[in-house]
This record gives C-alpha cells, sequence and structure tokens, in this order.
C-alpha cells in the first residue's frame, strides 16, 4: 500500500488508540491492585492502596485522550471506592472512648485485659491513619491555588454517609461543585468544616457531633440540610452565606451554638430545635422566612444587629434565661423586623411562647421596620412567664439531662453508651411533650 499523507495519519490514528487502550487495560490492573492492598491485614499495604488510587485519578485527570466528562466518569468510579472505605465499619470504633485512652479503664470493657487493650489500641490507631490518608488526598485536592476556587477533584460527587470519624476531620476552604453527603454521621472526636464552598446541595443531616465542630466561613449555593443533628460540644455556623434553603430543625445543641453574622437568602428552619447553653443569632439576615418556633432554649439568647425581610416565627417556645433583641455597639443596632413583626404567638394552632427571665430586651428598630409589641409586664402581645412549678420543672429535667449527658461522654463501654443514649432519648422526648403541652392555650 502507497504511503499517501492519508493513509500515515490514518496509521497514526490507529496507533496512538492502541497505545491509549494499552494504558487504560495497565490502569485497570493497577486499580484491582490497589483494591487488593485495601483488604490487606497490614496497614501499611492498605495505606499503599490508598496512594495508588488517589495517582490513578490524578491521572485519569490528565488523560489527553479524553473529554472532561470521560475523565471525571473514569476518576468518580474511584472516588466511590475511597469514599466507601471511609463508609466501611470498623469494629473497634464502637470503643473508641476507652482505647484513645493510655490504659485500661477501672470498669471498662478491657478490665483485666491490658494485653488485648494495647493490641486494639494500636489496631485502630493503624486504620485511623489509613483512613486520615484518604481524607488528607480528598482535602489537599478540593482547594484551589486561591481562596475560593476549584481544585483538582471539586467536580467529583462525595458519598460518605453513615460514616463513623473515629479521627479528626479537617475539610476546611474546600470547594465542591458537585452534591456532597455527610448524613446519618458520627464525629468521635473534631470536625472542622470552615471556609468552604458548595455549588450544589449538601446533606449533613441525622449527624452526631461529639467534639468540636467549625462551618464558619462557609458559601452554601444550593440548599443545605442540617436537620436532627446532635452538636454535643460548641458548633460555630457564623459568617457564613446560604443561597438557597437551609434546614436546622430538630437539632440539639449541648454546647454554645453560633450562627452570627450570617445571611440567608431563600427560607431558614430552625423549628423545634433545644439549645442547651447560649445561642447567637447577631448580625444576620434573613431574606425570605425563617422558623425559630418550638423550640426551647436554656441559655441566653442573642438576636441582636439582625434584619428580617419576611416573616420570623418564634411561638411555642420557651426562653428560659433572657432573650436579646435590642441595641448593642458590637452587633451594629437592634434588630429591624422590615415587613411585618415576629410571631411570638400561634393564633392558628394556640400556641404561645413562655419566658423564664424578667430583663429581657425586645427592642426593634422602629423607624423603618416594625415594633414588638409588648404587654405591661413587658412581654411580647398573648406572652406569659414561666410559673414557679414550670421553672421547677425545667430546672430538675436540665440537671438530669445535663448528668446523664457527662456519664454518655464519660463512657467507656459501647454498652453502657447505649443505655445512656436510650435514657437521653427518653428524657427529651418527655420534655417536648412536656414543651408541648405547656405552650398551647387552654381554651
Amino acid at each position: 500500500m502507497p504511503h499517501t499523507p492519508e493513509n500515515v495519519e490514518n496509521n497514526s490514528e490507529v496507533s496512538h488508540q492502541t497505545t491509549f487502550e494499552k494504558h487504560k487495560a495497565e490502569r485497570w490492573e493497577r486499580y484491582l491492585q490497589a483494591v487488593k492492598q485495601l483488604r490487606s491485614k497490614e496497614a501499611s499495604a492498605r495505606v499503599s492502596g490508598v496512594h495508588a488510587l488517589v495517582v490513578l485519578v490524578d491521572g485519569w485527570l490528565h488523560e489527553e485522550n479524553l473529554s472532561e466528562d470521560e475523565k471525571i466518569k473514569e476518576g468518580q468510579l474511584i472516588i466511590n471506592k475511597l469514599c466507601a472505605y471511609i463508609c466501611s465499619p470498623f469494629t473497634l470504633a464502637s470503643e473508641y472512648d476507652e482505647l484513645i485512652q493510655d490504659s485500661p479503664a477501672a470498669e471498662g470493657l478491657y478490665k483485666n485485659r491490658e494485653q488485648e487493650f494495647y493490641i486494639h489500641k494500636a489496631e485502630l490507631q493503624a486504620e485511623a491513619d489509613v483512613r486520615l490518608s484518604i481524607m488528607k488526598e480528598i482535602h489537599a485536592r478540593l482547594q484551589g491555588p486561591n481562596k475560593n476556587t476549584p481544585g483538582a477533584w471539586s467536580d467529583f460527587e462525595y458519598n460518605f454517609s453513615g460514616s463513623t470519624f473515629f479521627y479528626p476531620v479537617d475539610l476546611t476552604r474546600s470547594y465542591y461543585t458537585k452534591p456532597v453527603h455527610f448524613s446519618e454521621s458520627v464525629y468521635q472526636s473534631s470536625a472542622n468544616f470552615s471556609g468552604s464552598t458548595y455549588r450544589d446541595w449538601v446533606g449533613f443531616s441525622d449527624s452526631t457531633y461529639r467534639g468540636r465542630t467549625d462551618f464558619s466561613g462557609s458559601t452554601y449555593r444550593g440548599g443545605a440540610d442540617f436537620h436532627e443533628s446532635i452538636y454535643q460540644a460548641e458548633v460555630d455556623l457564623s459568617k457564613s452565606v446560604y443561597q438557597d434553603w437551609v434546614d436546622f430543625h430538630e437539632s440539639t445543641y449541648w454546647g454554645d451554638a453560633n450562627f452570627s453574622e450570617s445571611a440567608y437568602r431563600s427560607w431558614a428552619d430552625f423549628y423545634d430545635s433545644t439549645y442547651q447553653d447560649e445561642a447567637s443569632f447577631t448580625g444576620s439576615t434573613y431574606q425570605e422566612g425563617v422558623d425559630l418556633s418550638c423550640s426551647i432554649y436554656w441559655g441566653r439568647v442573642n438576636f441582636r444587629g439582625s434584619i428580617y425581610e419576611d416573616e420570623a416565627a418564634f411561638s411555642g417556645s420557651i426562653f428560659r434565661d433572657t432573650i436579646d433583641f435590642g441595641k448593642d455597639t458590637g452587633s451594629g443596632g437592634s434588630s429591624r423586623f422590615t415587613r411585618c413583626a415576629p410571631a411570638f404567638y400561634d393564633e392558628a394552632n394556640q400556641q404561645n411562647t413562655l419566658f423564664g427571665a424578667p430583663n429581657n430586651d425586645f427592642s426593634a428598630e422602629n423607624s423603618e421596620g416594625c415594633p414588638i409589641l409588648l404587654t405591661p409586664d413587658g412581654l411580647p402581645l398573648d406572652c406569659r412567664f414561666l410559673s414557679t412549678a414550670q421553672k421547677d420543672y425545667l430546672g430538675n429535667t436540665l440537671r438530669r439531662l445535663e448528668e446523664t449527658n457527662d456519664e454518655f461522654l464519660a463512657a467507656k463501654n459501647h454498652e453502657v453508651e447505649k443505655e445512656l443514649s436510650e435514657k437521653l432519648r427518653s428524657l427529651t422526648q418527655e420534655l417536648h411533650e412536656w414543651h408541648e403541652k405547656v405552650t398551647t392555650v387552654k381554651q
């Protein structure tokens, strides 16, 4: 056959395609070998498997013979494998509280089993290191060269739902363009998601955070779901922007909860939540409706310097300590309700709001907004103070909840944790039933 330019070009394309198919087959073999390493009993082999998979993802992203969509498709298969490893159960994680100690607890699972304790402690730490290596590799590639810019792996979808993180989680300044799933997870140590950007939906619902948690300074361009979560230590959600809906309903905050200096472009739901310590919502803007109703606030609550451009519901709630909407130099002035006054009484469901402290500040900006109309007792219309009996009940219930929660946090035995967790659920359910009863106006 004569070597015409057309034939030479066709032969070159065939050779190029053959080379690509060969590389693809080699990558597949490397993938299978890496997955096999992940199943190894040796932690060092598992870490090697992690690094091999990371190299494969980077390789697909730099493959010149594929379109951008094809690169993401190939890389996503490996990302799914890494996420699945993080989600997979690890038996010793249930004994985390005891195994992170220097020696066996006197009344713990490893009482009189000292040798086994140190073996299991080493195994737990080794597995934590494997999983930390995955999270660190992902984290490094979710960060762009500049603040709030995507990284090399930002176009993948991540599903960590149902994970138990028995190690610190650091995903600060991460950038996601696809949906992100963290729901139904347990964080045994600290968790830091601060300074992150989510361009699509993100789910953190039905989760338990046992250490300090930080979501501050983040931007959510899609819906953000945090509902039915438990924060057993301080949580910081301040200085964040929610461009779509955000849902925090039925959550429990055992430590300080900071929502200050945030902007809500769509509706925000804090309905039926419990705040065991101080809560701050200062200096925030709500462009659509916000629902803070049917909640229990044990500590001081601060709403100073916020702007409410639509309906704001506080009805059916109990404020055991002071509530403050008033002027303060540190929060930019009194709160302002531009469209309508806040609702402390729900006429449709005949629910009012109860207050435990006499020195509340309901001052609101009147020149450009609606005032909070008060009774001679200094409370919003149709509201009342807690009775002595109700205060006593709340005090006793709070003491029981705190004692049980402290026992839960100090427990070194998984079975004891389960018993105390059930006791906490029972006490919380009892409190919610009482709460609904006392805030409903009797006819």
